[in-house]
Order: structure tokens, then sequence, then C-alpha cells
């Protein structure tokens, strides 16, 4: 078994250190990650559920399995959108900072305010606010959106957090998408209207939940993964040099879902 690495003496989390809204919590004496991290100032704040035990060792935030698929799709936007989104800049925080299992309304009575918080503490660029990426219902909630995730995904919607108004794009979350990765349409679409919001572009209607996933079919065989990649592809504007981009989200689709090399052999055999 691999455990986290331990932190250093001079890392500091917050099972060492806590804050006063720390008091009374339910994971109050779990090791817990002290704060997101990332670009600041930055075009887009992503907010995840809460870190794993490998963000939490590292003291790294979106560092473990569902962080890096995340990071992967990002890299790919950014691959085929050279030109104009290469250099955008994001910040990662947390819906709740204890990572020992999975978070309840408690956690977030206890991690909101400094969600918030930390929110209010990383700039924008260009004089306008970053765009919050909410990844699941639960990061969604605690900006204090309502609605079902699959109602609300790629929609923009404003969150008012302190005395702002933030622009805001609920994403599916790496968990949904580990379990069904023929949404990866869905995500790539939401993030890349993130992306174009974060950069000043007039906001353009889109398709729905509904639309896009009306032909869904969870893929078992290799040959249906790629076909959806492709799908996904379309999704985006301006395909250019998709072949290497291609074959790299395959891969990573391979080693972060739940498709194990064995489904794949076994529909061969049928």
């Amino acid at each position: 078994m691999i455990f986290p690495k331990k932190p250093q003496s001079n890392e500091v989390t917050l099972s060492q250190k806590k804050r006063s809204s720390c008091k009374d919590c339910p994971s109050f004496r779990d090791p817990c990650l002290w704060k997101g991290g990332g670009d600041d100032p930055a075009h887009v704040i992503i907010i995840g559920e809460n870190p794993s035990g490998f963000s939490i060792g590292h003291n790294q935030p979106f560092y473990g399995p569902r962080g890096r698929l995340f990071k992967e799709i990002l890299r790919f936007i950014k691959a085929r959108n050279k030109s104009e989104y290469d250099g955008i800049q994001c910040y990662f925080a947390y819906a709740v900072l204890v990572g020992a299992y999975k978070p309840t309304a408690k956690h977030l009575a206890h991690c909101q305010r400094n969600l918030h918080r930390e929110i209010l503490s990383v700039r924008g660029i260009d004089d306008r606010l970053p765009i919050l990426v909410p990844l699941g219902p639960f990061a969604s909630k605690a900006l204090g959106l309502r609605g079902n995730i699959t109602e609300i995904v790629g929609k923009v919607l404003t969150a008012r957090v302190g005395t702002n108004t933030y622009k805001t794009v609920p994403l599916l979350s790496m968990t949904h998408l580990q379990a069904e990765p023929g949404l990866t349409a869905v995500v790539v679409t939401a993030l890349l209207k993130a992306a174009k919001l974060a950069y000043g572009e007039t906001e353009k209607a889109g398709l729905s939940f509904d639309e896009i996933t009306k032909d869904y079919v969870f893929p078992r065989t290799i040959e249906e993964v790629e076909k959806l990649v492709d799908e996904s592809i379309s999704y985006t504007e301006d395909v250019v040099e998709t072949a290497v981009k291609r074959q790299e989200m395959l891969d990573d689709i391979r080693e972060e879902t739940a498709i194990k090399r064995g489904d794949f052999e076994s529909e061969k055999t049928e």
C-alpha cells in the first residue's frame, strides 16, 4: 500500500494549526489542507469538493487522481487553442479542506467561510473578477448555487461572495467523469466556455446538457472510447492538430477511469 508523503517540518497543515472556524468541526483532529494554491492573479478559480490524501500529504492542491484528470483536460484545451487560451491562469481551491472521507453538510458549514475568504483573496486579470468553476454538486452548493448538477452544468450563473458577484460555470465532478468518461464532451464544452468568459469574450448560447448527451452510450470498447473522444472534440471550435491530442486524451481516460484493459479484451473475445 502506498501512503501519501508525510509533510515536511516546514509545511503547515490544518491539523497543526486550526482556524477559529474549525472549532467543533467533525474533522477537527483530522489532517487537512491549509488552503488551495495556483496562479494569483488568475483567470479562473477551480473549486473541487475536497482534497485527496495525496494532495494533503504533498501540501499541493489537485495532486491526486481526480486533480490530475482535471489538469489533463485543461492541458488538452490549452494545447488545442494555443493562440487563445495557452496562457490561462488558474487558482485551485476546495469546498472543504478535510480529506479523510467524503465531506458532509457539517464540514461545509465550517469550511464555507474559509473558501469565501480564499476566493476574495485571489485577484482577477484586466480589471475582471476571476470566473468561478465549481466541480460537481458539493462545490456548487458551497457557492450557494441551486439545482441538479446536470441541469446547471455549463450554464453561466452568478455567485455572491462577500460584496463581489462572480460569474460561475459549474462542471461535473471528476469522480462523475471517471465513472462516465463519455461525458468528457460536457466538461470540455463547459470549461471552454469558462475560459472564453475569463478572456472577456461575449457569451454565446450553448447546447443544453440533454442536447449534448442525447446520444450518449457508455463506452465499453476502445473503439467506442475513440468515437466519444472524437465527438468531444467536435463540440469545441476550430479543430486543429487533433491527432496527437486525441491519443493523449485516450491514454488519460484509460489510466484515470474505471474502464480497464481487461474490459476491452473481454469485449474482443465475446
